[in-house]
C-alpha cells in the first residue's frame, strides 16, 4: 500500500486501532497526518528537505511481511538481523541469547512495565524546548511516524555482560520504493561492556530508510557503537539516534555518513561522571545532500563529552 494511502486510512479509523496503547494521541494529529515532513522553517532540517528528495510512490510493507534475503555478508559475525524493517529470529546469531535478549515492545511491556518509561510515546519527550519557551514537535515527526508504523523491538544485555567481538545489527533492505521504518530500543544493563556495529546493506533502490534507535546505558555500562551503510547510491536515510547514561556510563559513537542521508543524533548525560565521545565523517558529492546534527546535554555534575567532526565534498567536473 501507498504510505499517503496508509496514512489517509489510519487518519480516517480511530487511534486505539493502531494497537498501542502507551501511543499519547498527540503523536498523530490532525497536524502530524496534514504533513508528516519536517521542513527547511525547522533549524535542524533547514539544509535537508526530505519531502523534495523522496519520491510520490512510496509504499509501506505490512509488519508480517518480509522479502526474501538472497545472501549475508559473511564478513560480519554475531549478526541481529533486520529484514526490510522487521526483525529476523532465524537469521540472527543464536549464541548470543544467553547474554542477550530479543523482544516486540509488545511482548517486554508484559514482562517488565518499566519500559513505558523508556519507550518513545509522547511527542514531549524529545520536542526541542526553544528560547520563546515554546516546545517545538515539528522537529521529531519522523520520530512519529516511525512510532506509529513500526512495532518495534528491544535488545535487553543482560547485568555484567562483557562481549569483545562487535555485535551487528544487520539492516538488509532488498525492497524498491519503500519506507523501510526500524524502531530498536536497546537497554545495557549495570556493568555491560559490548560493542555493536549499525549496518545497512542496500540491495534495492529509491527507498526510504527512517531508522529510530532509542538507547539507555545503566550505571557503570561501557558502549561503543559505529553506523555504515553500504550501497547507498539512490536511496535515502534517515536517522535519529537517542543515548541516555546514567553514572559512569560511557559510550564512544563513530559514524560515516554519505549520500542522500541525515542523521540526527542526542546524547543525554543523566548521571555524574557520565561520558561519551562522538566523532564522523560526512562524505558527499555533487548533488547529494549530507547532513548530521547533534546535540549532547549535559544534566548532571562532572559529566564529559567531546565531538569530532571531518567533511569531504567530491564536485564532478
Amino acid at each position: 500500500m501507498l504510505l499517503n494511502d496508509y496514512l489517509e486510512k489510519l487518519k480516517n479509523s480511530e487511534f486505539k486501532k493502531i494497537n498501542k496503547p502507551w501511543l499519547s494521541s498527540q503523536i498523530a494529529n490532525n497536524d502530524f497526518f496534514s504533513n508528516i515532513y519536517p521542513d527547511e522553517k525547522i533549524e535542524e532540517w533547514k539544509n535537508f528537505n526530505i519531502k523534495s528528495i523522496i519520491g510520490e510512490k512510496l509504499k509501506v510493507l505490512d509488519n508480517n511481511i518480509s522479502l526474501k534475503i538472497d545472501k549475508i555478508d559473511e564478513t560480519y559475525n554475531n549478526l541481529i538481523v533486520f529484514n526490510n524493517g522487521v526483525f529476523d529470529q532465524n537469521l540472527s546469531e543464536k549464541k548470543l541469547k544467553d547474554k542477550i535478549k530479543i523482544y516486540k515492545i509488545k511482548e517486554y511491556q508484559k514482562k517488565n512495565e518499566s519500559i513505558l518509561k523508556k519507550i518513545y510515546a509522547d511527542i514531549s519527550k524529545y520536542s526541542e524546548k526553544r528560547l520563546s519557551g515554546f516546545d517545538d514537535s515539528e522537529t521529531i515527526k519522523l520520530l512519529s511516524l516511525n512510532a506509529v508504523l513500526s512495532e518495534g523491538v528491544v535488545i535487553e544485555i543482560l547485568p555484567e555482560t562483557v562481549i569483545d567481538d562487535p555485535i551487528c545489527i544487520y539492516n538488509y533492505v532488498s525492497s524498491e520504493e519503500t519506507l523501510i521504518n526500524p524502531y530498536v530500543l536497546i537497554i545495557a544493563k549495570e556493568k555491560c561492556k559490548i560493542k555493536f556495529l549499525d549496518l545497512t546493506n542496500y540491495i534495492g533502490k529509491e527507498n526510504w530508510t527512517n531508522f529510530f534507535y532509542q538507547i539507555y546505558l545503566e550505571e557503570n555500562s561501557d558502549l561503543q557503537m559505529s553506523n555504515l551503510g553500504l550501497n547507498q547510491f539512490n536511496n535515502v536515510n534517515t536517522s535519529s539516534y537517542n543515548f541516555h547514561l546514567e553514572k559512569y556510563a560511557s559510550l564512544q559513537f563513530s559514524l560515516i555518513n554519505k549520500g542522500d542521508s541525515k542523521k540526527d543524533i542526542r546524547v543525554f548525560l543523566n548521571g555524574k561522571h557520565a561520558k561519551t565521545r562522538i566523532k564522523g565523517m560526512l562524505l558527499s558529492k555533487q548533488k547529494e545532500t549530507n547532513d548530521v546534527f547533534c546535540k549532547i546535554t549535559h544534566n548532571a555534575v562532572s559529566a564529559s563529552s567531546e565531538q569530532e567532526w571531518r567533511m569531504i565534498s567530491q564536485k564532478h567536473p
